[in-house]
């Protein structure tokens, strides 16, 4: 792993968790893989930039209700921000395809222990403007927002958003401490799951990372464990769960192994997103921030 690129026409097959994609979808984009390459690979990262609008649950209607709720202009795009309580700002992102409500379970317990929480919904996502993002839009977005809420003493990342908050880190913003929750380990992981899902080539994926970083101007290789660990000095935990079918265990071990002085807790039997509504796992990263 480590941001290799796949060799040249070879074939892969995506693992276990990531969502389901019809099977003719997928033999129109193996056969589109074949016979046009380079409008394979242009479908290929439109679709990469696309997020799934998650919509608000019933536990997280409440916590909702009683915030601040606030907007930010990013780049012509309205972003929706939210906000809870007094003191030291602890800031959530979420993963891709995902909203700042997910974290409804962190906001009271974080308030009780004197601190403003503060979440959002990234360009494209939950009720934020916009159609298509990527993971450096993102941080551009959210270091946006952080300058607007003043100094942070920590961020709170889930699954993509570990990559915002990592990247935000290395341009500029600053945290006290930072914990991620269910991160993988670089973005060639998530980009290679994501098109083999699909049902594209290999070359085909290796032609969407040669677009991506051709329109952003990031090499893949800033997106690893490596790139992503460089010059960190923030205290990090990684709490991660052994049965995660969406980002494999070895991913958080890789990024731990990676950010000095980063400590890994193992949970058991949570998977990649209900270990949001852990008791124990909230339990923890409260602790640590306190």
């Amino acid at each position: 792993m480590h941001g290799d690129r796949p060799q040249s026409g070879s074939e892969f097959e995506p693992p276990a968790g990531i969502f389901s994609v019809p099977a003719p979808v997928r033999f129109a984009n193996a056969l589109l893989s074949r016979i046009a390459p380079p409008l394979a690979v242009r479908l290929a990262s439109r679709l990469f930039s696309i997020p799934r609008r998650a919509q608000v649950r019933a536990y997280e209607e409440e916590v909702l209700e009683r915030a601040d709720r606030f907007s930010h202009d990013f780049e012509g795009q309205r972003l929706r921000g939210y906000a809870w309580g007094d003191g030291p700002v602890v800031f959530f992102l979420h993963g891709w395809g995902s909203r700042g409500s997910r974290f409804a379970l962190f906001v009271d317990p974080l308030v009780r222990a004197g601190f403003r929480v503060i979440t959002w919904d990234a360009p494209a996502h939950g009720d934020s403007q916009g159609r298509t993002t990527n993971a450096p839009t993102i941080a551009r977005a959210f270091r946006s927002v952080a300058d607007s809420t003043g100094p942070l003493h920590a961020i709170v990342a889930h699954s993509l958003g570990s990559w915002v908050a990592a990247l935000s880190l290395q341009n500029g913003v600053d945290a006290d401490r930072v914990a991620f929750i269910a991160p993988p380990g670089d973005l060639h992981f998530f980009s290679r799951n994501f098109i083999a899902a699909l049902g594209f080539s290999a070359p085909i994926h290796a032609g969407m990372e040669a677009l991506f970083e051709r329109r952003t101007g990031i090499p893949w290789q800033r997106l690893t464990v490596q790139g992503l660990s460089e010059g960190q000095t923030a205290p990090l935990i990684v709490i991660h769960d052994r049965h995660d079918a969406t980002v494999p265990l070895d991913q958080a071990r890789l990024l731990t192994e990676g950010w000095p002085g980063a400590s890994l807790l193992e949970t058991s039997g949570l998977g990649h997103r209900a270990i949001m509504k852990d008791p124990e796992v909230i339990e923890a990263v409260v602790r640590f921030l306190t």
